[in-house]
């Protein structure tokens, strides 16, 4: 069975640069969409992807992110939220982590800046 990503989140990945972007810029990516899950919450818009930054460029990003959050909403623009996972003595004190940034209302044209910016990655080849 092939796994298949829905079109609304293929179009995320697109905008930000495409597959082989996303290969070289991010580990893993998770995602979410209302028609995957019912009781996604409405703040976090019609759809969302995670994206994990690559360990080798962590060291190099803005504010220590090692996460990127992309979310769709209603309104079809899009809410990036940049987070910082919790070091391994953090989270042995139970500690979950920190959002770095966040930024609102941004439209499609705007989504790879926005991520370049917030992160210090070059989203192009």
């Amino acid at each position: 069975m092939k796994n298949e990503i829905p079109a609304v989140i293929q179009t995320i990945v697109d905008q930000l640069g495409g597959p082989r972007v996303f290969a070289m810029a991010f580990d893993s990516m998770v995602y979410d969409t209302v028609d995957m899950t019912t009781d996604r919450p409405e703040s976090s818009g019609v759809a969302g992807a995670s994206f994990s930054i690559a360990r080798g460029l962590r060291r190099g990003t803005v504010g220590r992110a090692t996460r990127v959050i992309v979310n769709l909403m209603p309104d079809d623009t899009y809410t990036v939220i940049t987070w910082r996972a919790p070091t391994l003595r953090e989270s042995m004190r139970g500690e979950f982590g920190e959002e770095v940034g966040r930024t609102s209302c941004v439209y499609a044209d705007q989504l790879r800046a926005v991520v370049e910016s917030a992160t210090g990655l070059r989203m192009t080849l």
